[in-house]
């Protein structure tokens, strides 16, 4: 079910607004409603302030989504390019 897509889709602003940029989405392999979401940005505190904002949660809850957000951070190393 998609049902959160179009949630997900409406609040564009606010994730541009933290400064997070849409880099992916997939699910996982033997699980369809496990969805992933990638994210780029250059502020890490002003992206974590907002997946952790009781706004997204309401969003998520809007959208159908079970259960919290998780939130890993990686970081890409400089590789002179």
């Amino acid at each position: 079910d998609n049902a959160w897509k179009p949630v997900f889709d409406a609040d564009s602003d606010r994730r541009t607004d933290a400064g997070l940029k849409f880099e992916a989405l997939t699910t996982d392999a033997d699980n369809p409603n496990m969805v992933y979401l990638f994210f780029s940005t250059d502020d890490l505190d002003k992206g974590m302030e907002m997946v952790g904002s009781d706004k997204l949660k309401q969003k998520m809850q809007e959208g159908g989504v079970k259960g919290e957000p998780t939130l890993n951070v990686w970081v890409l190393p400089d590789t002179g390019a």
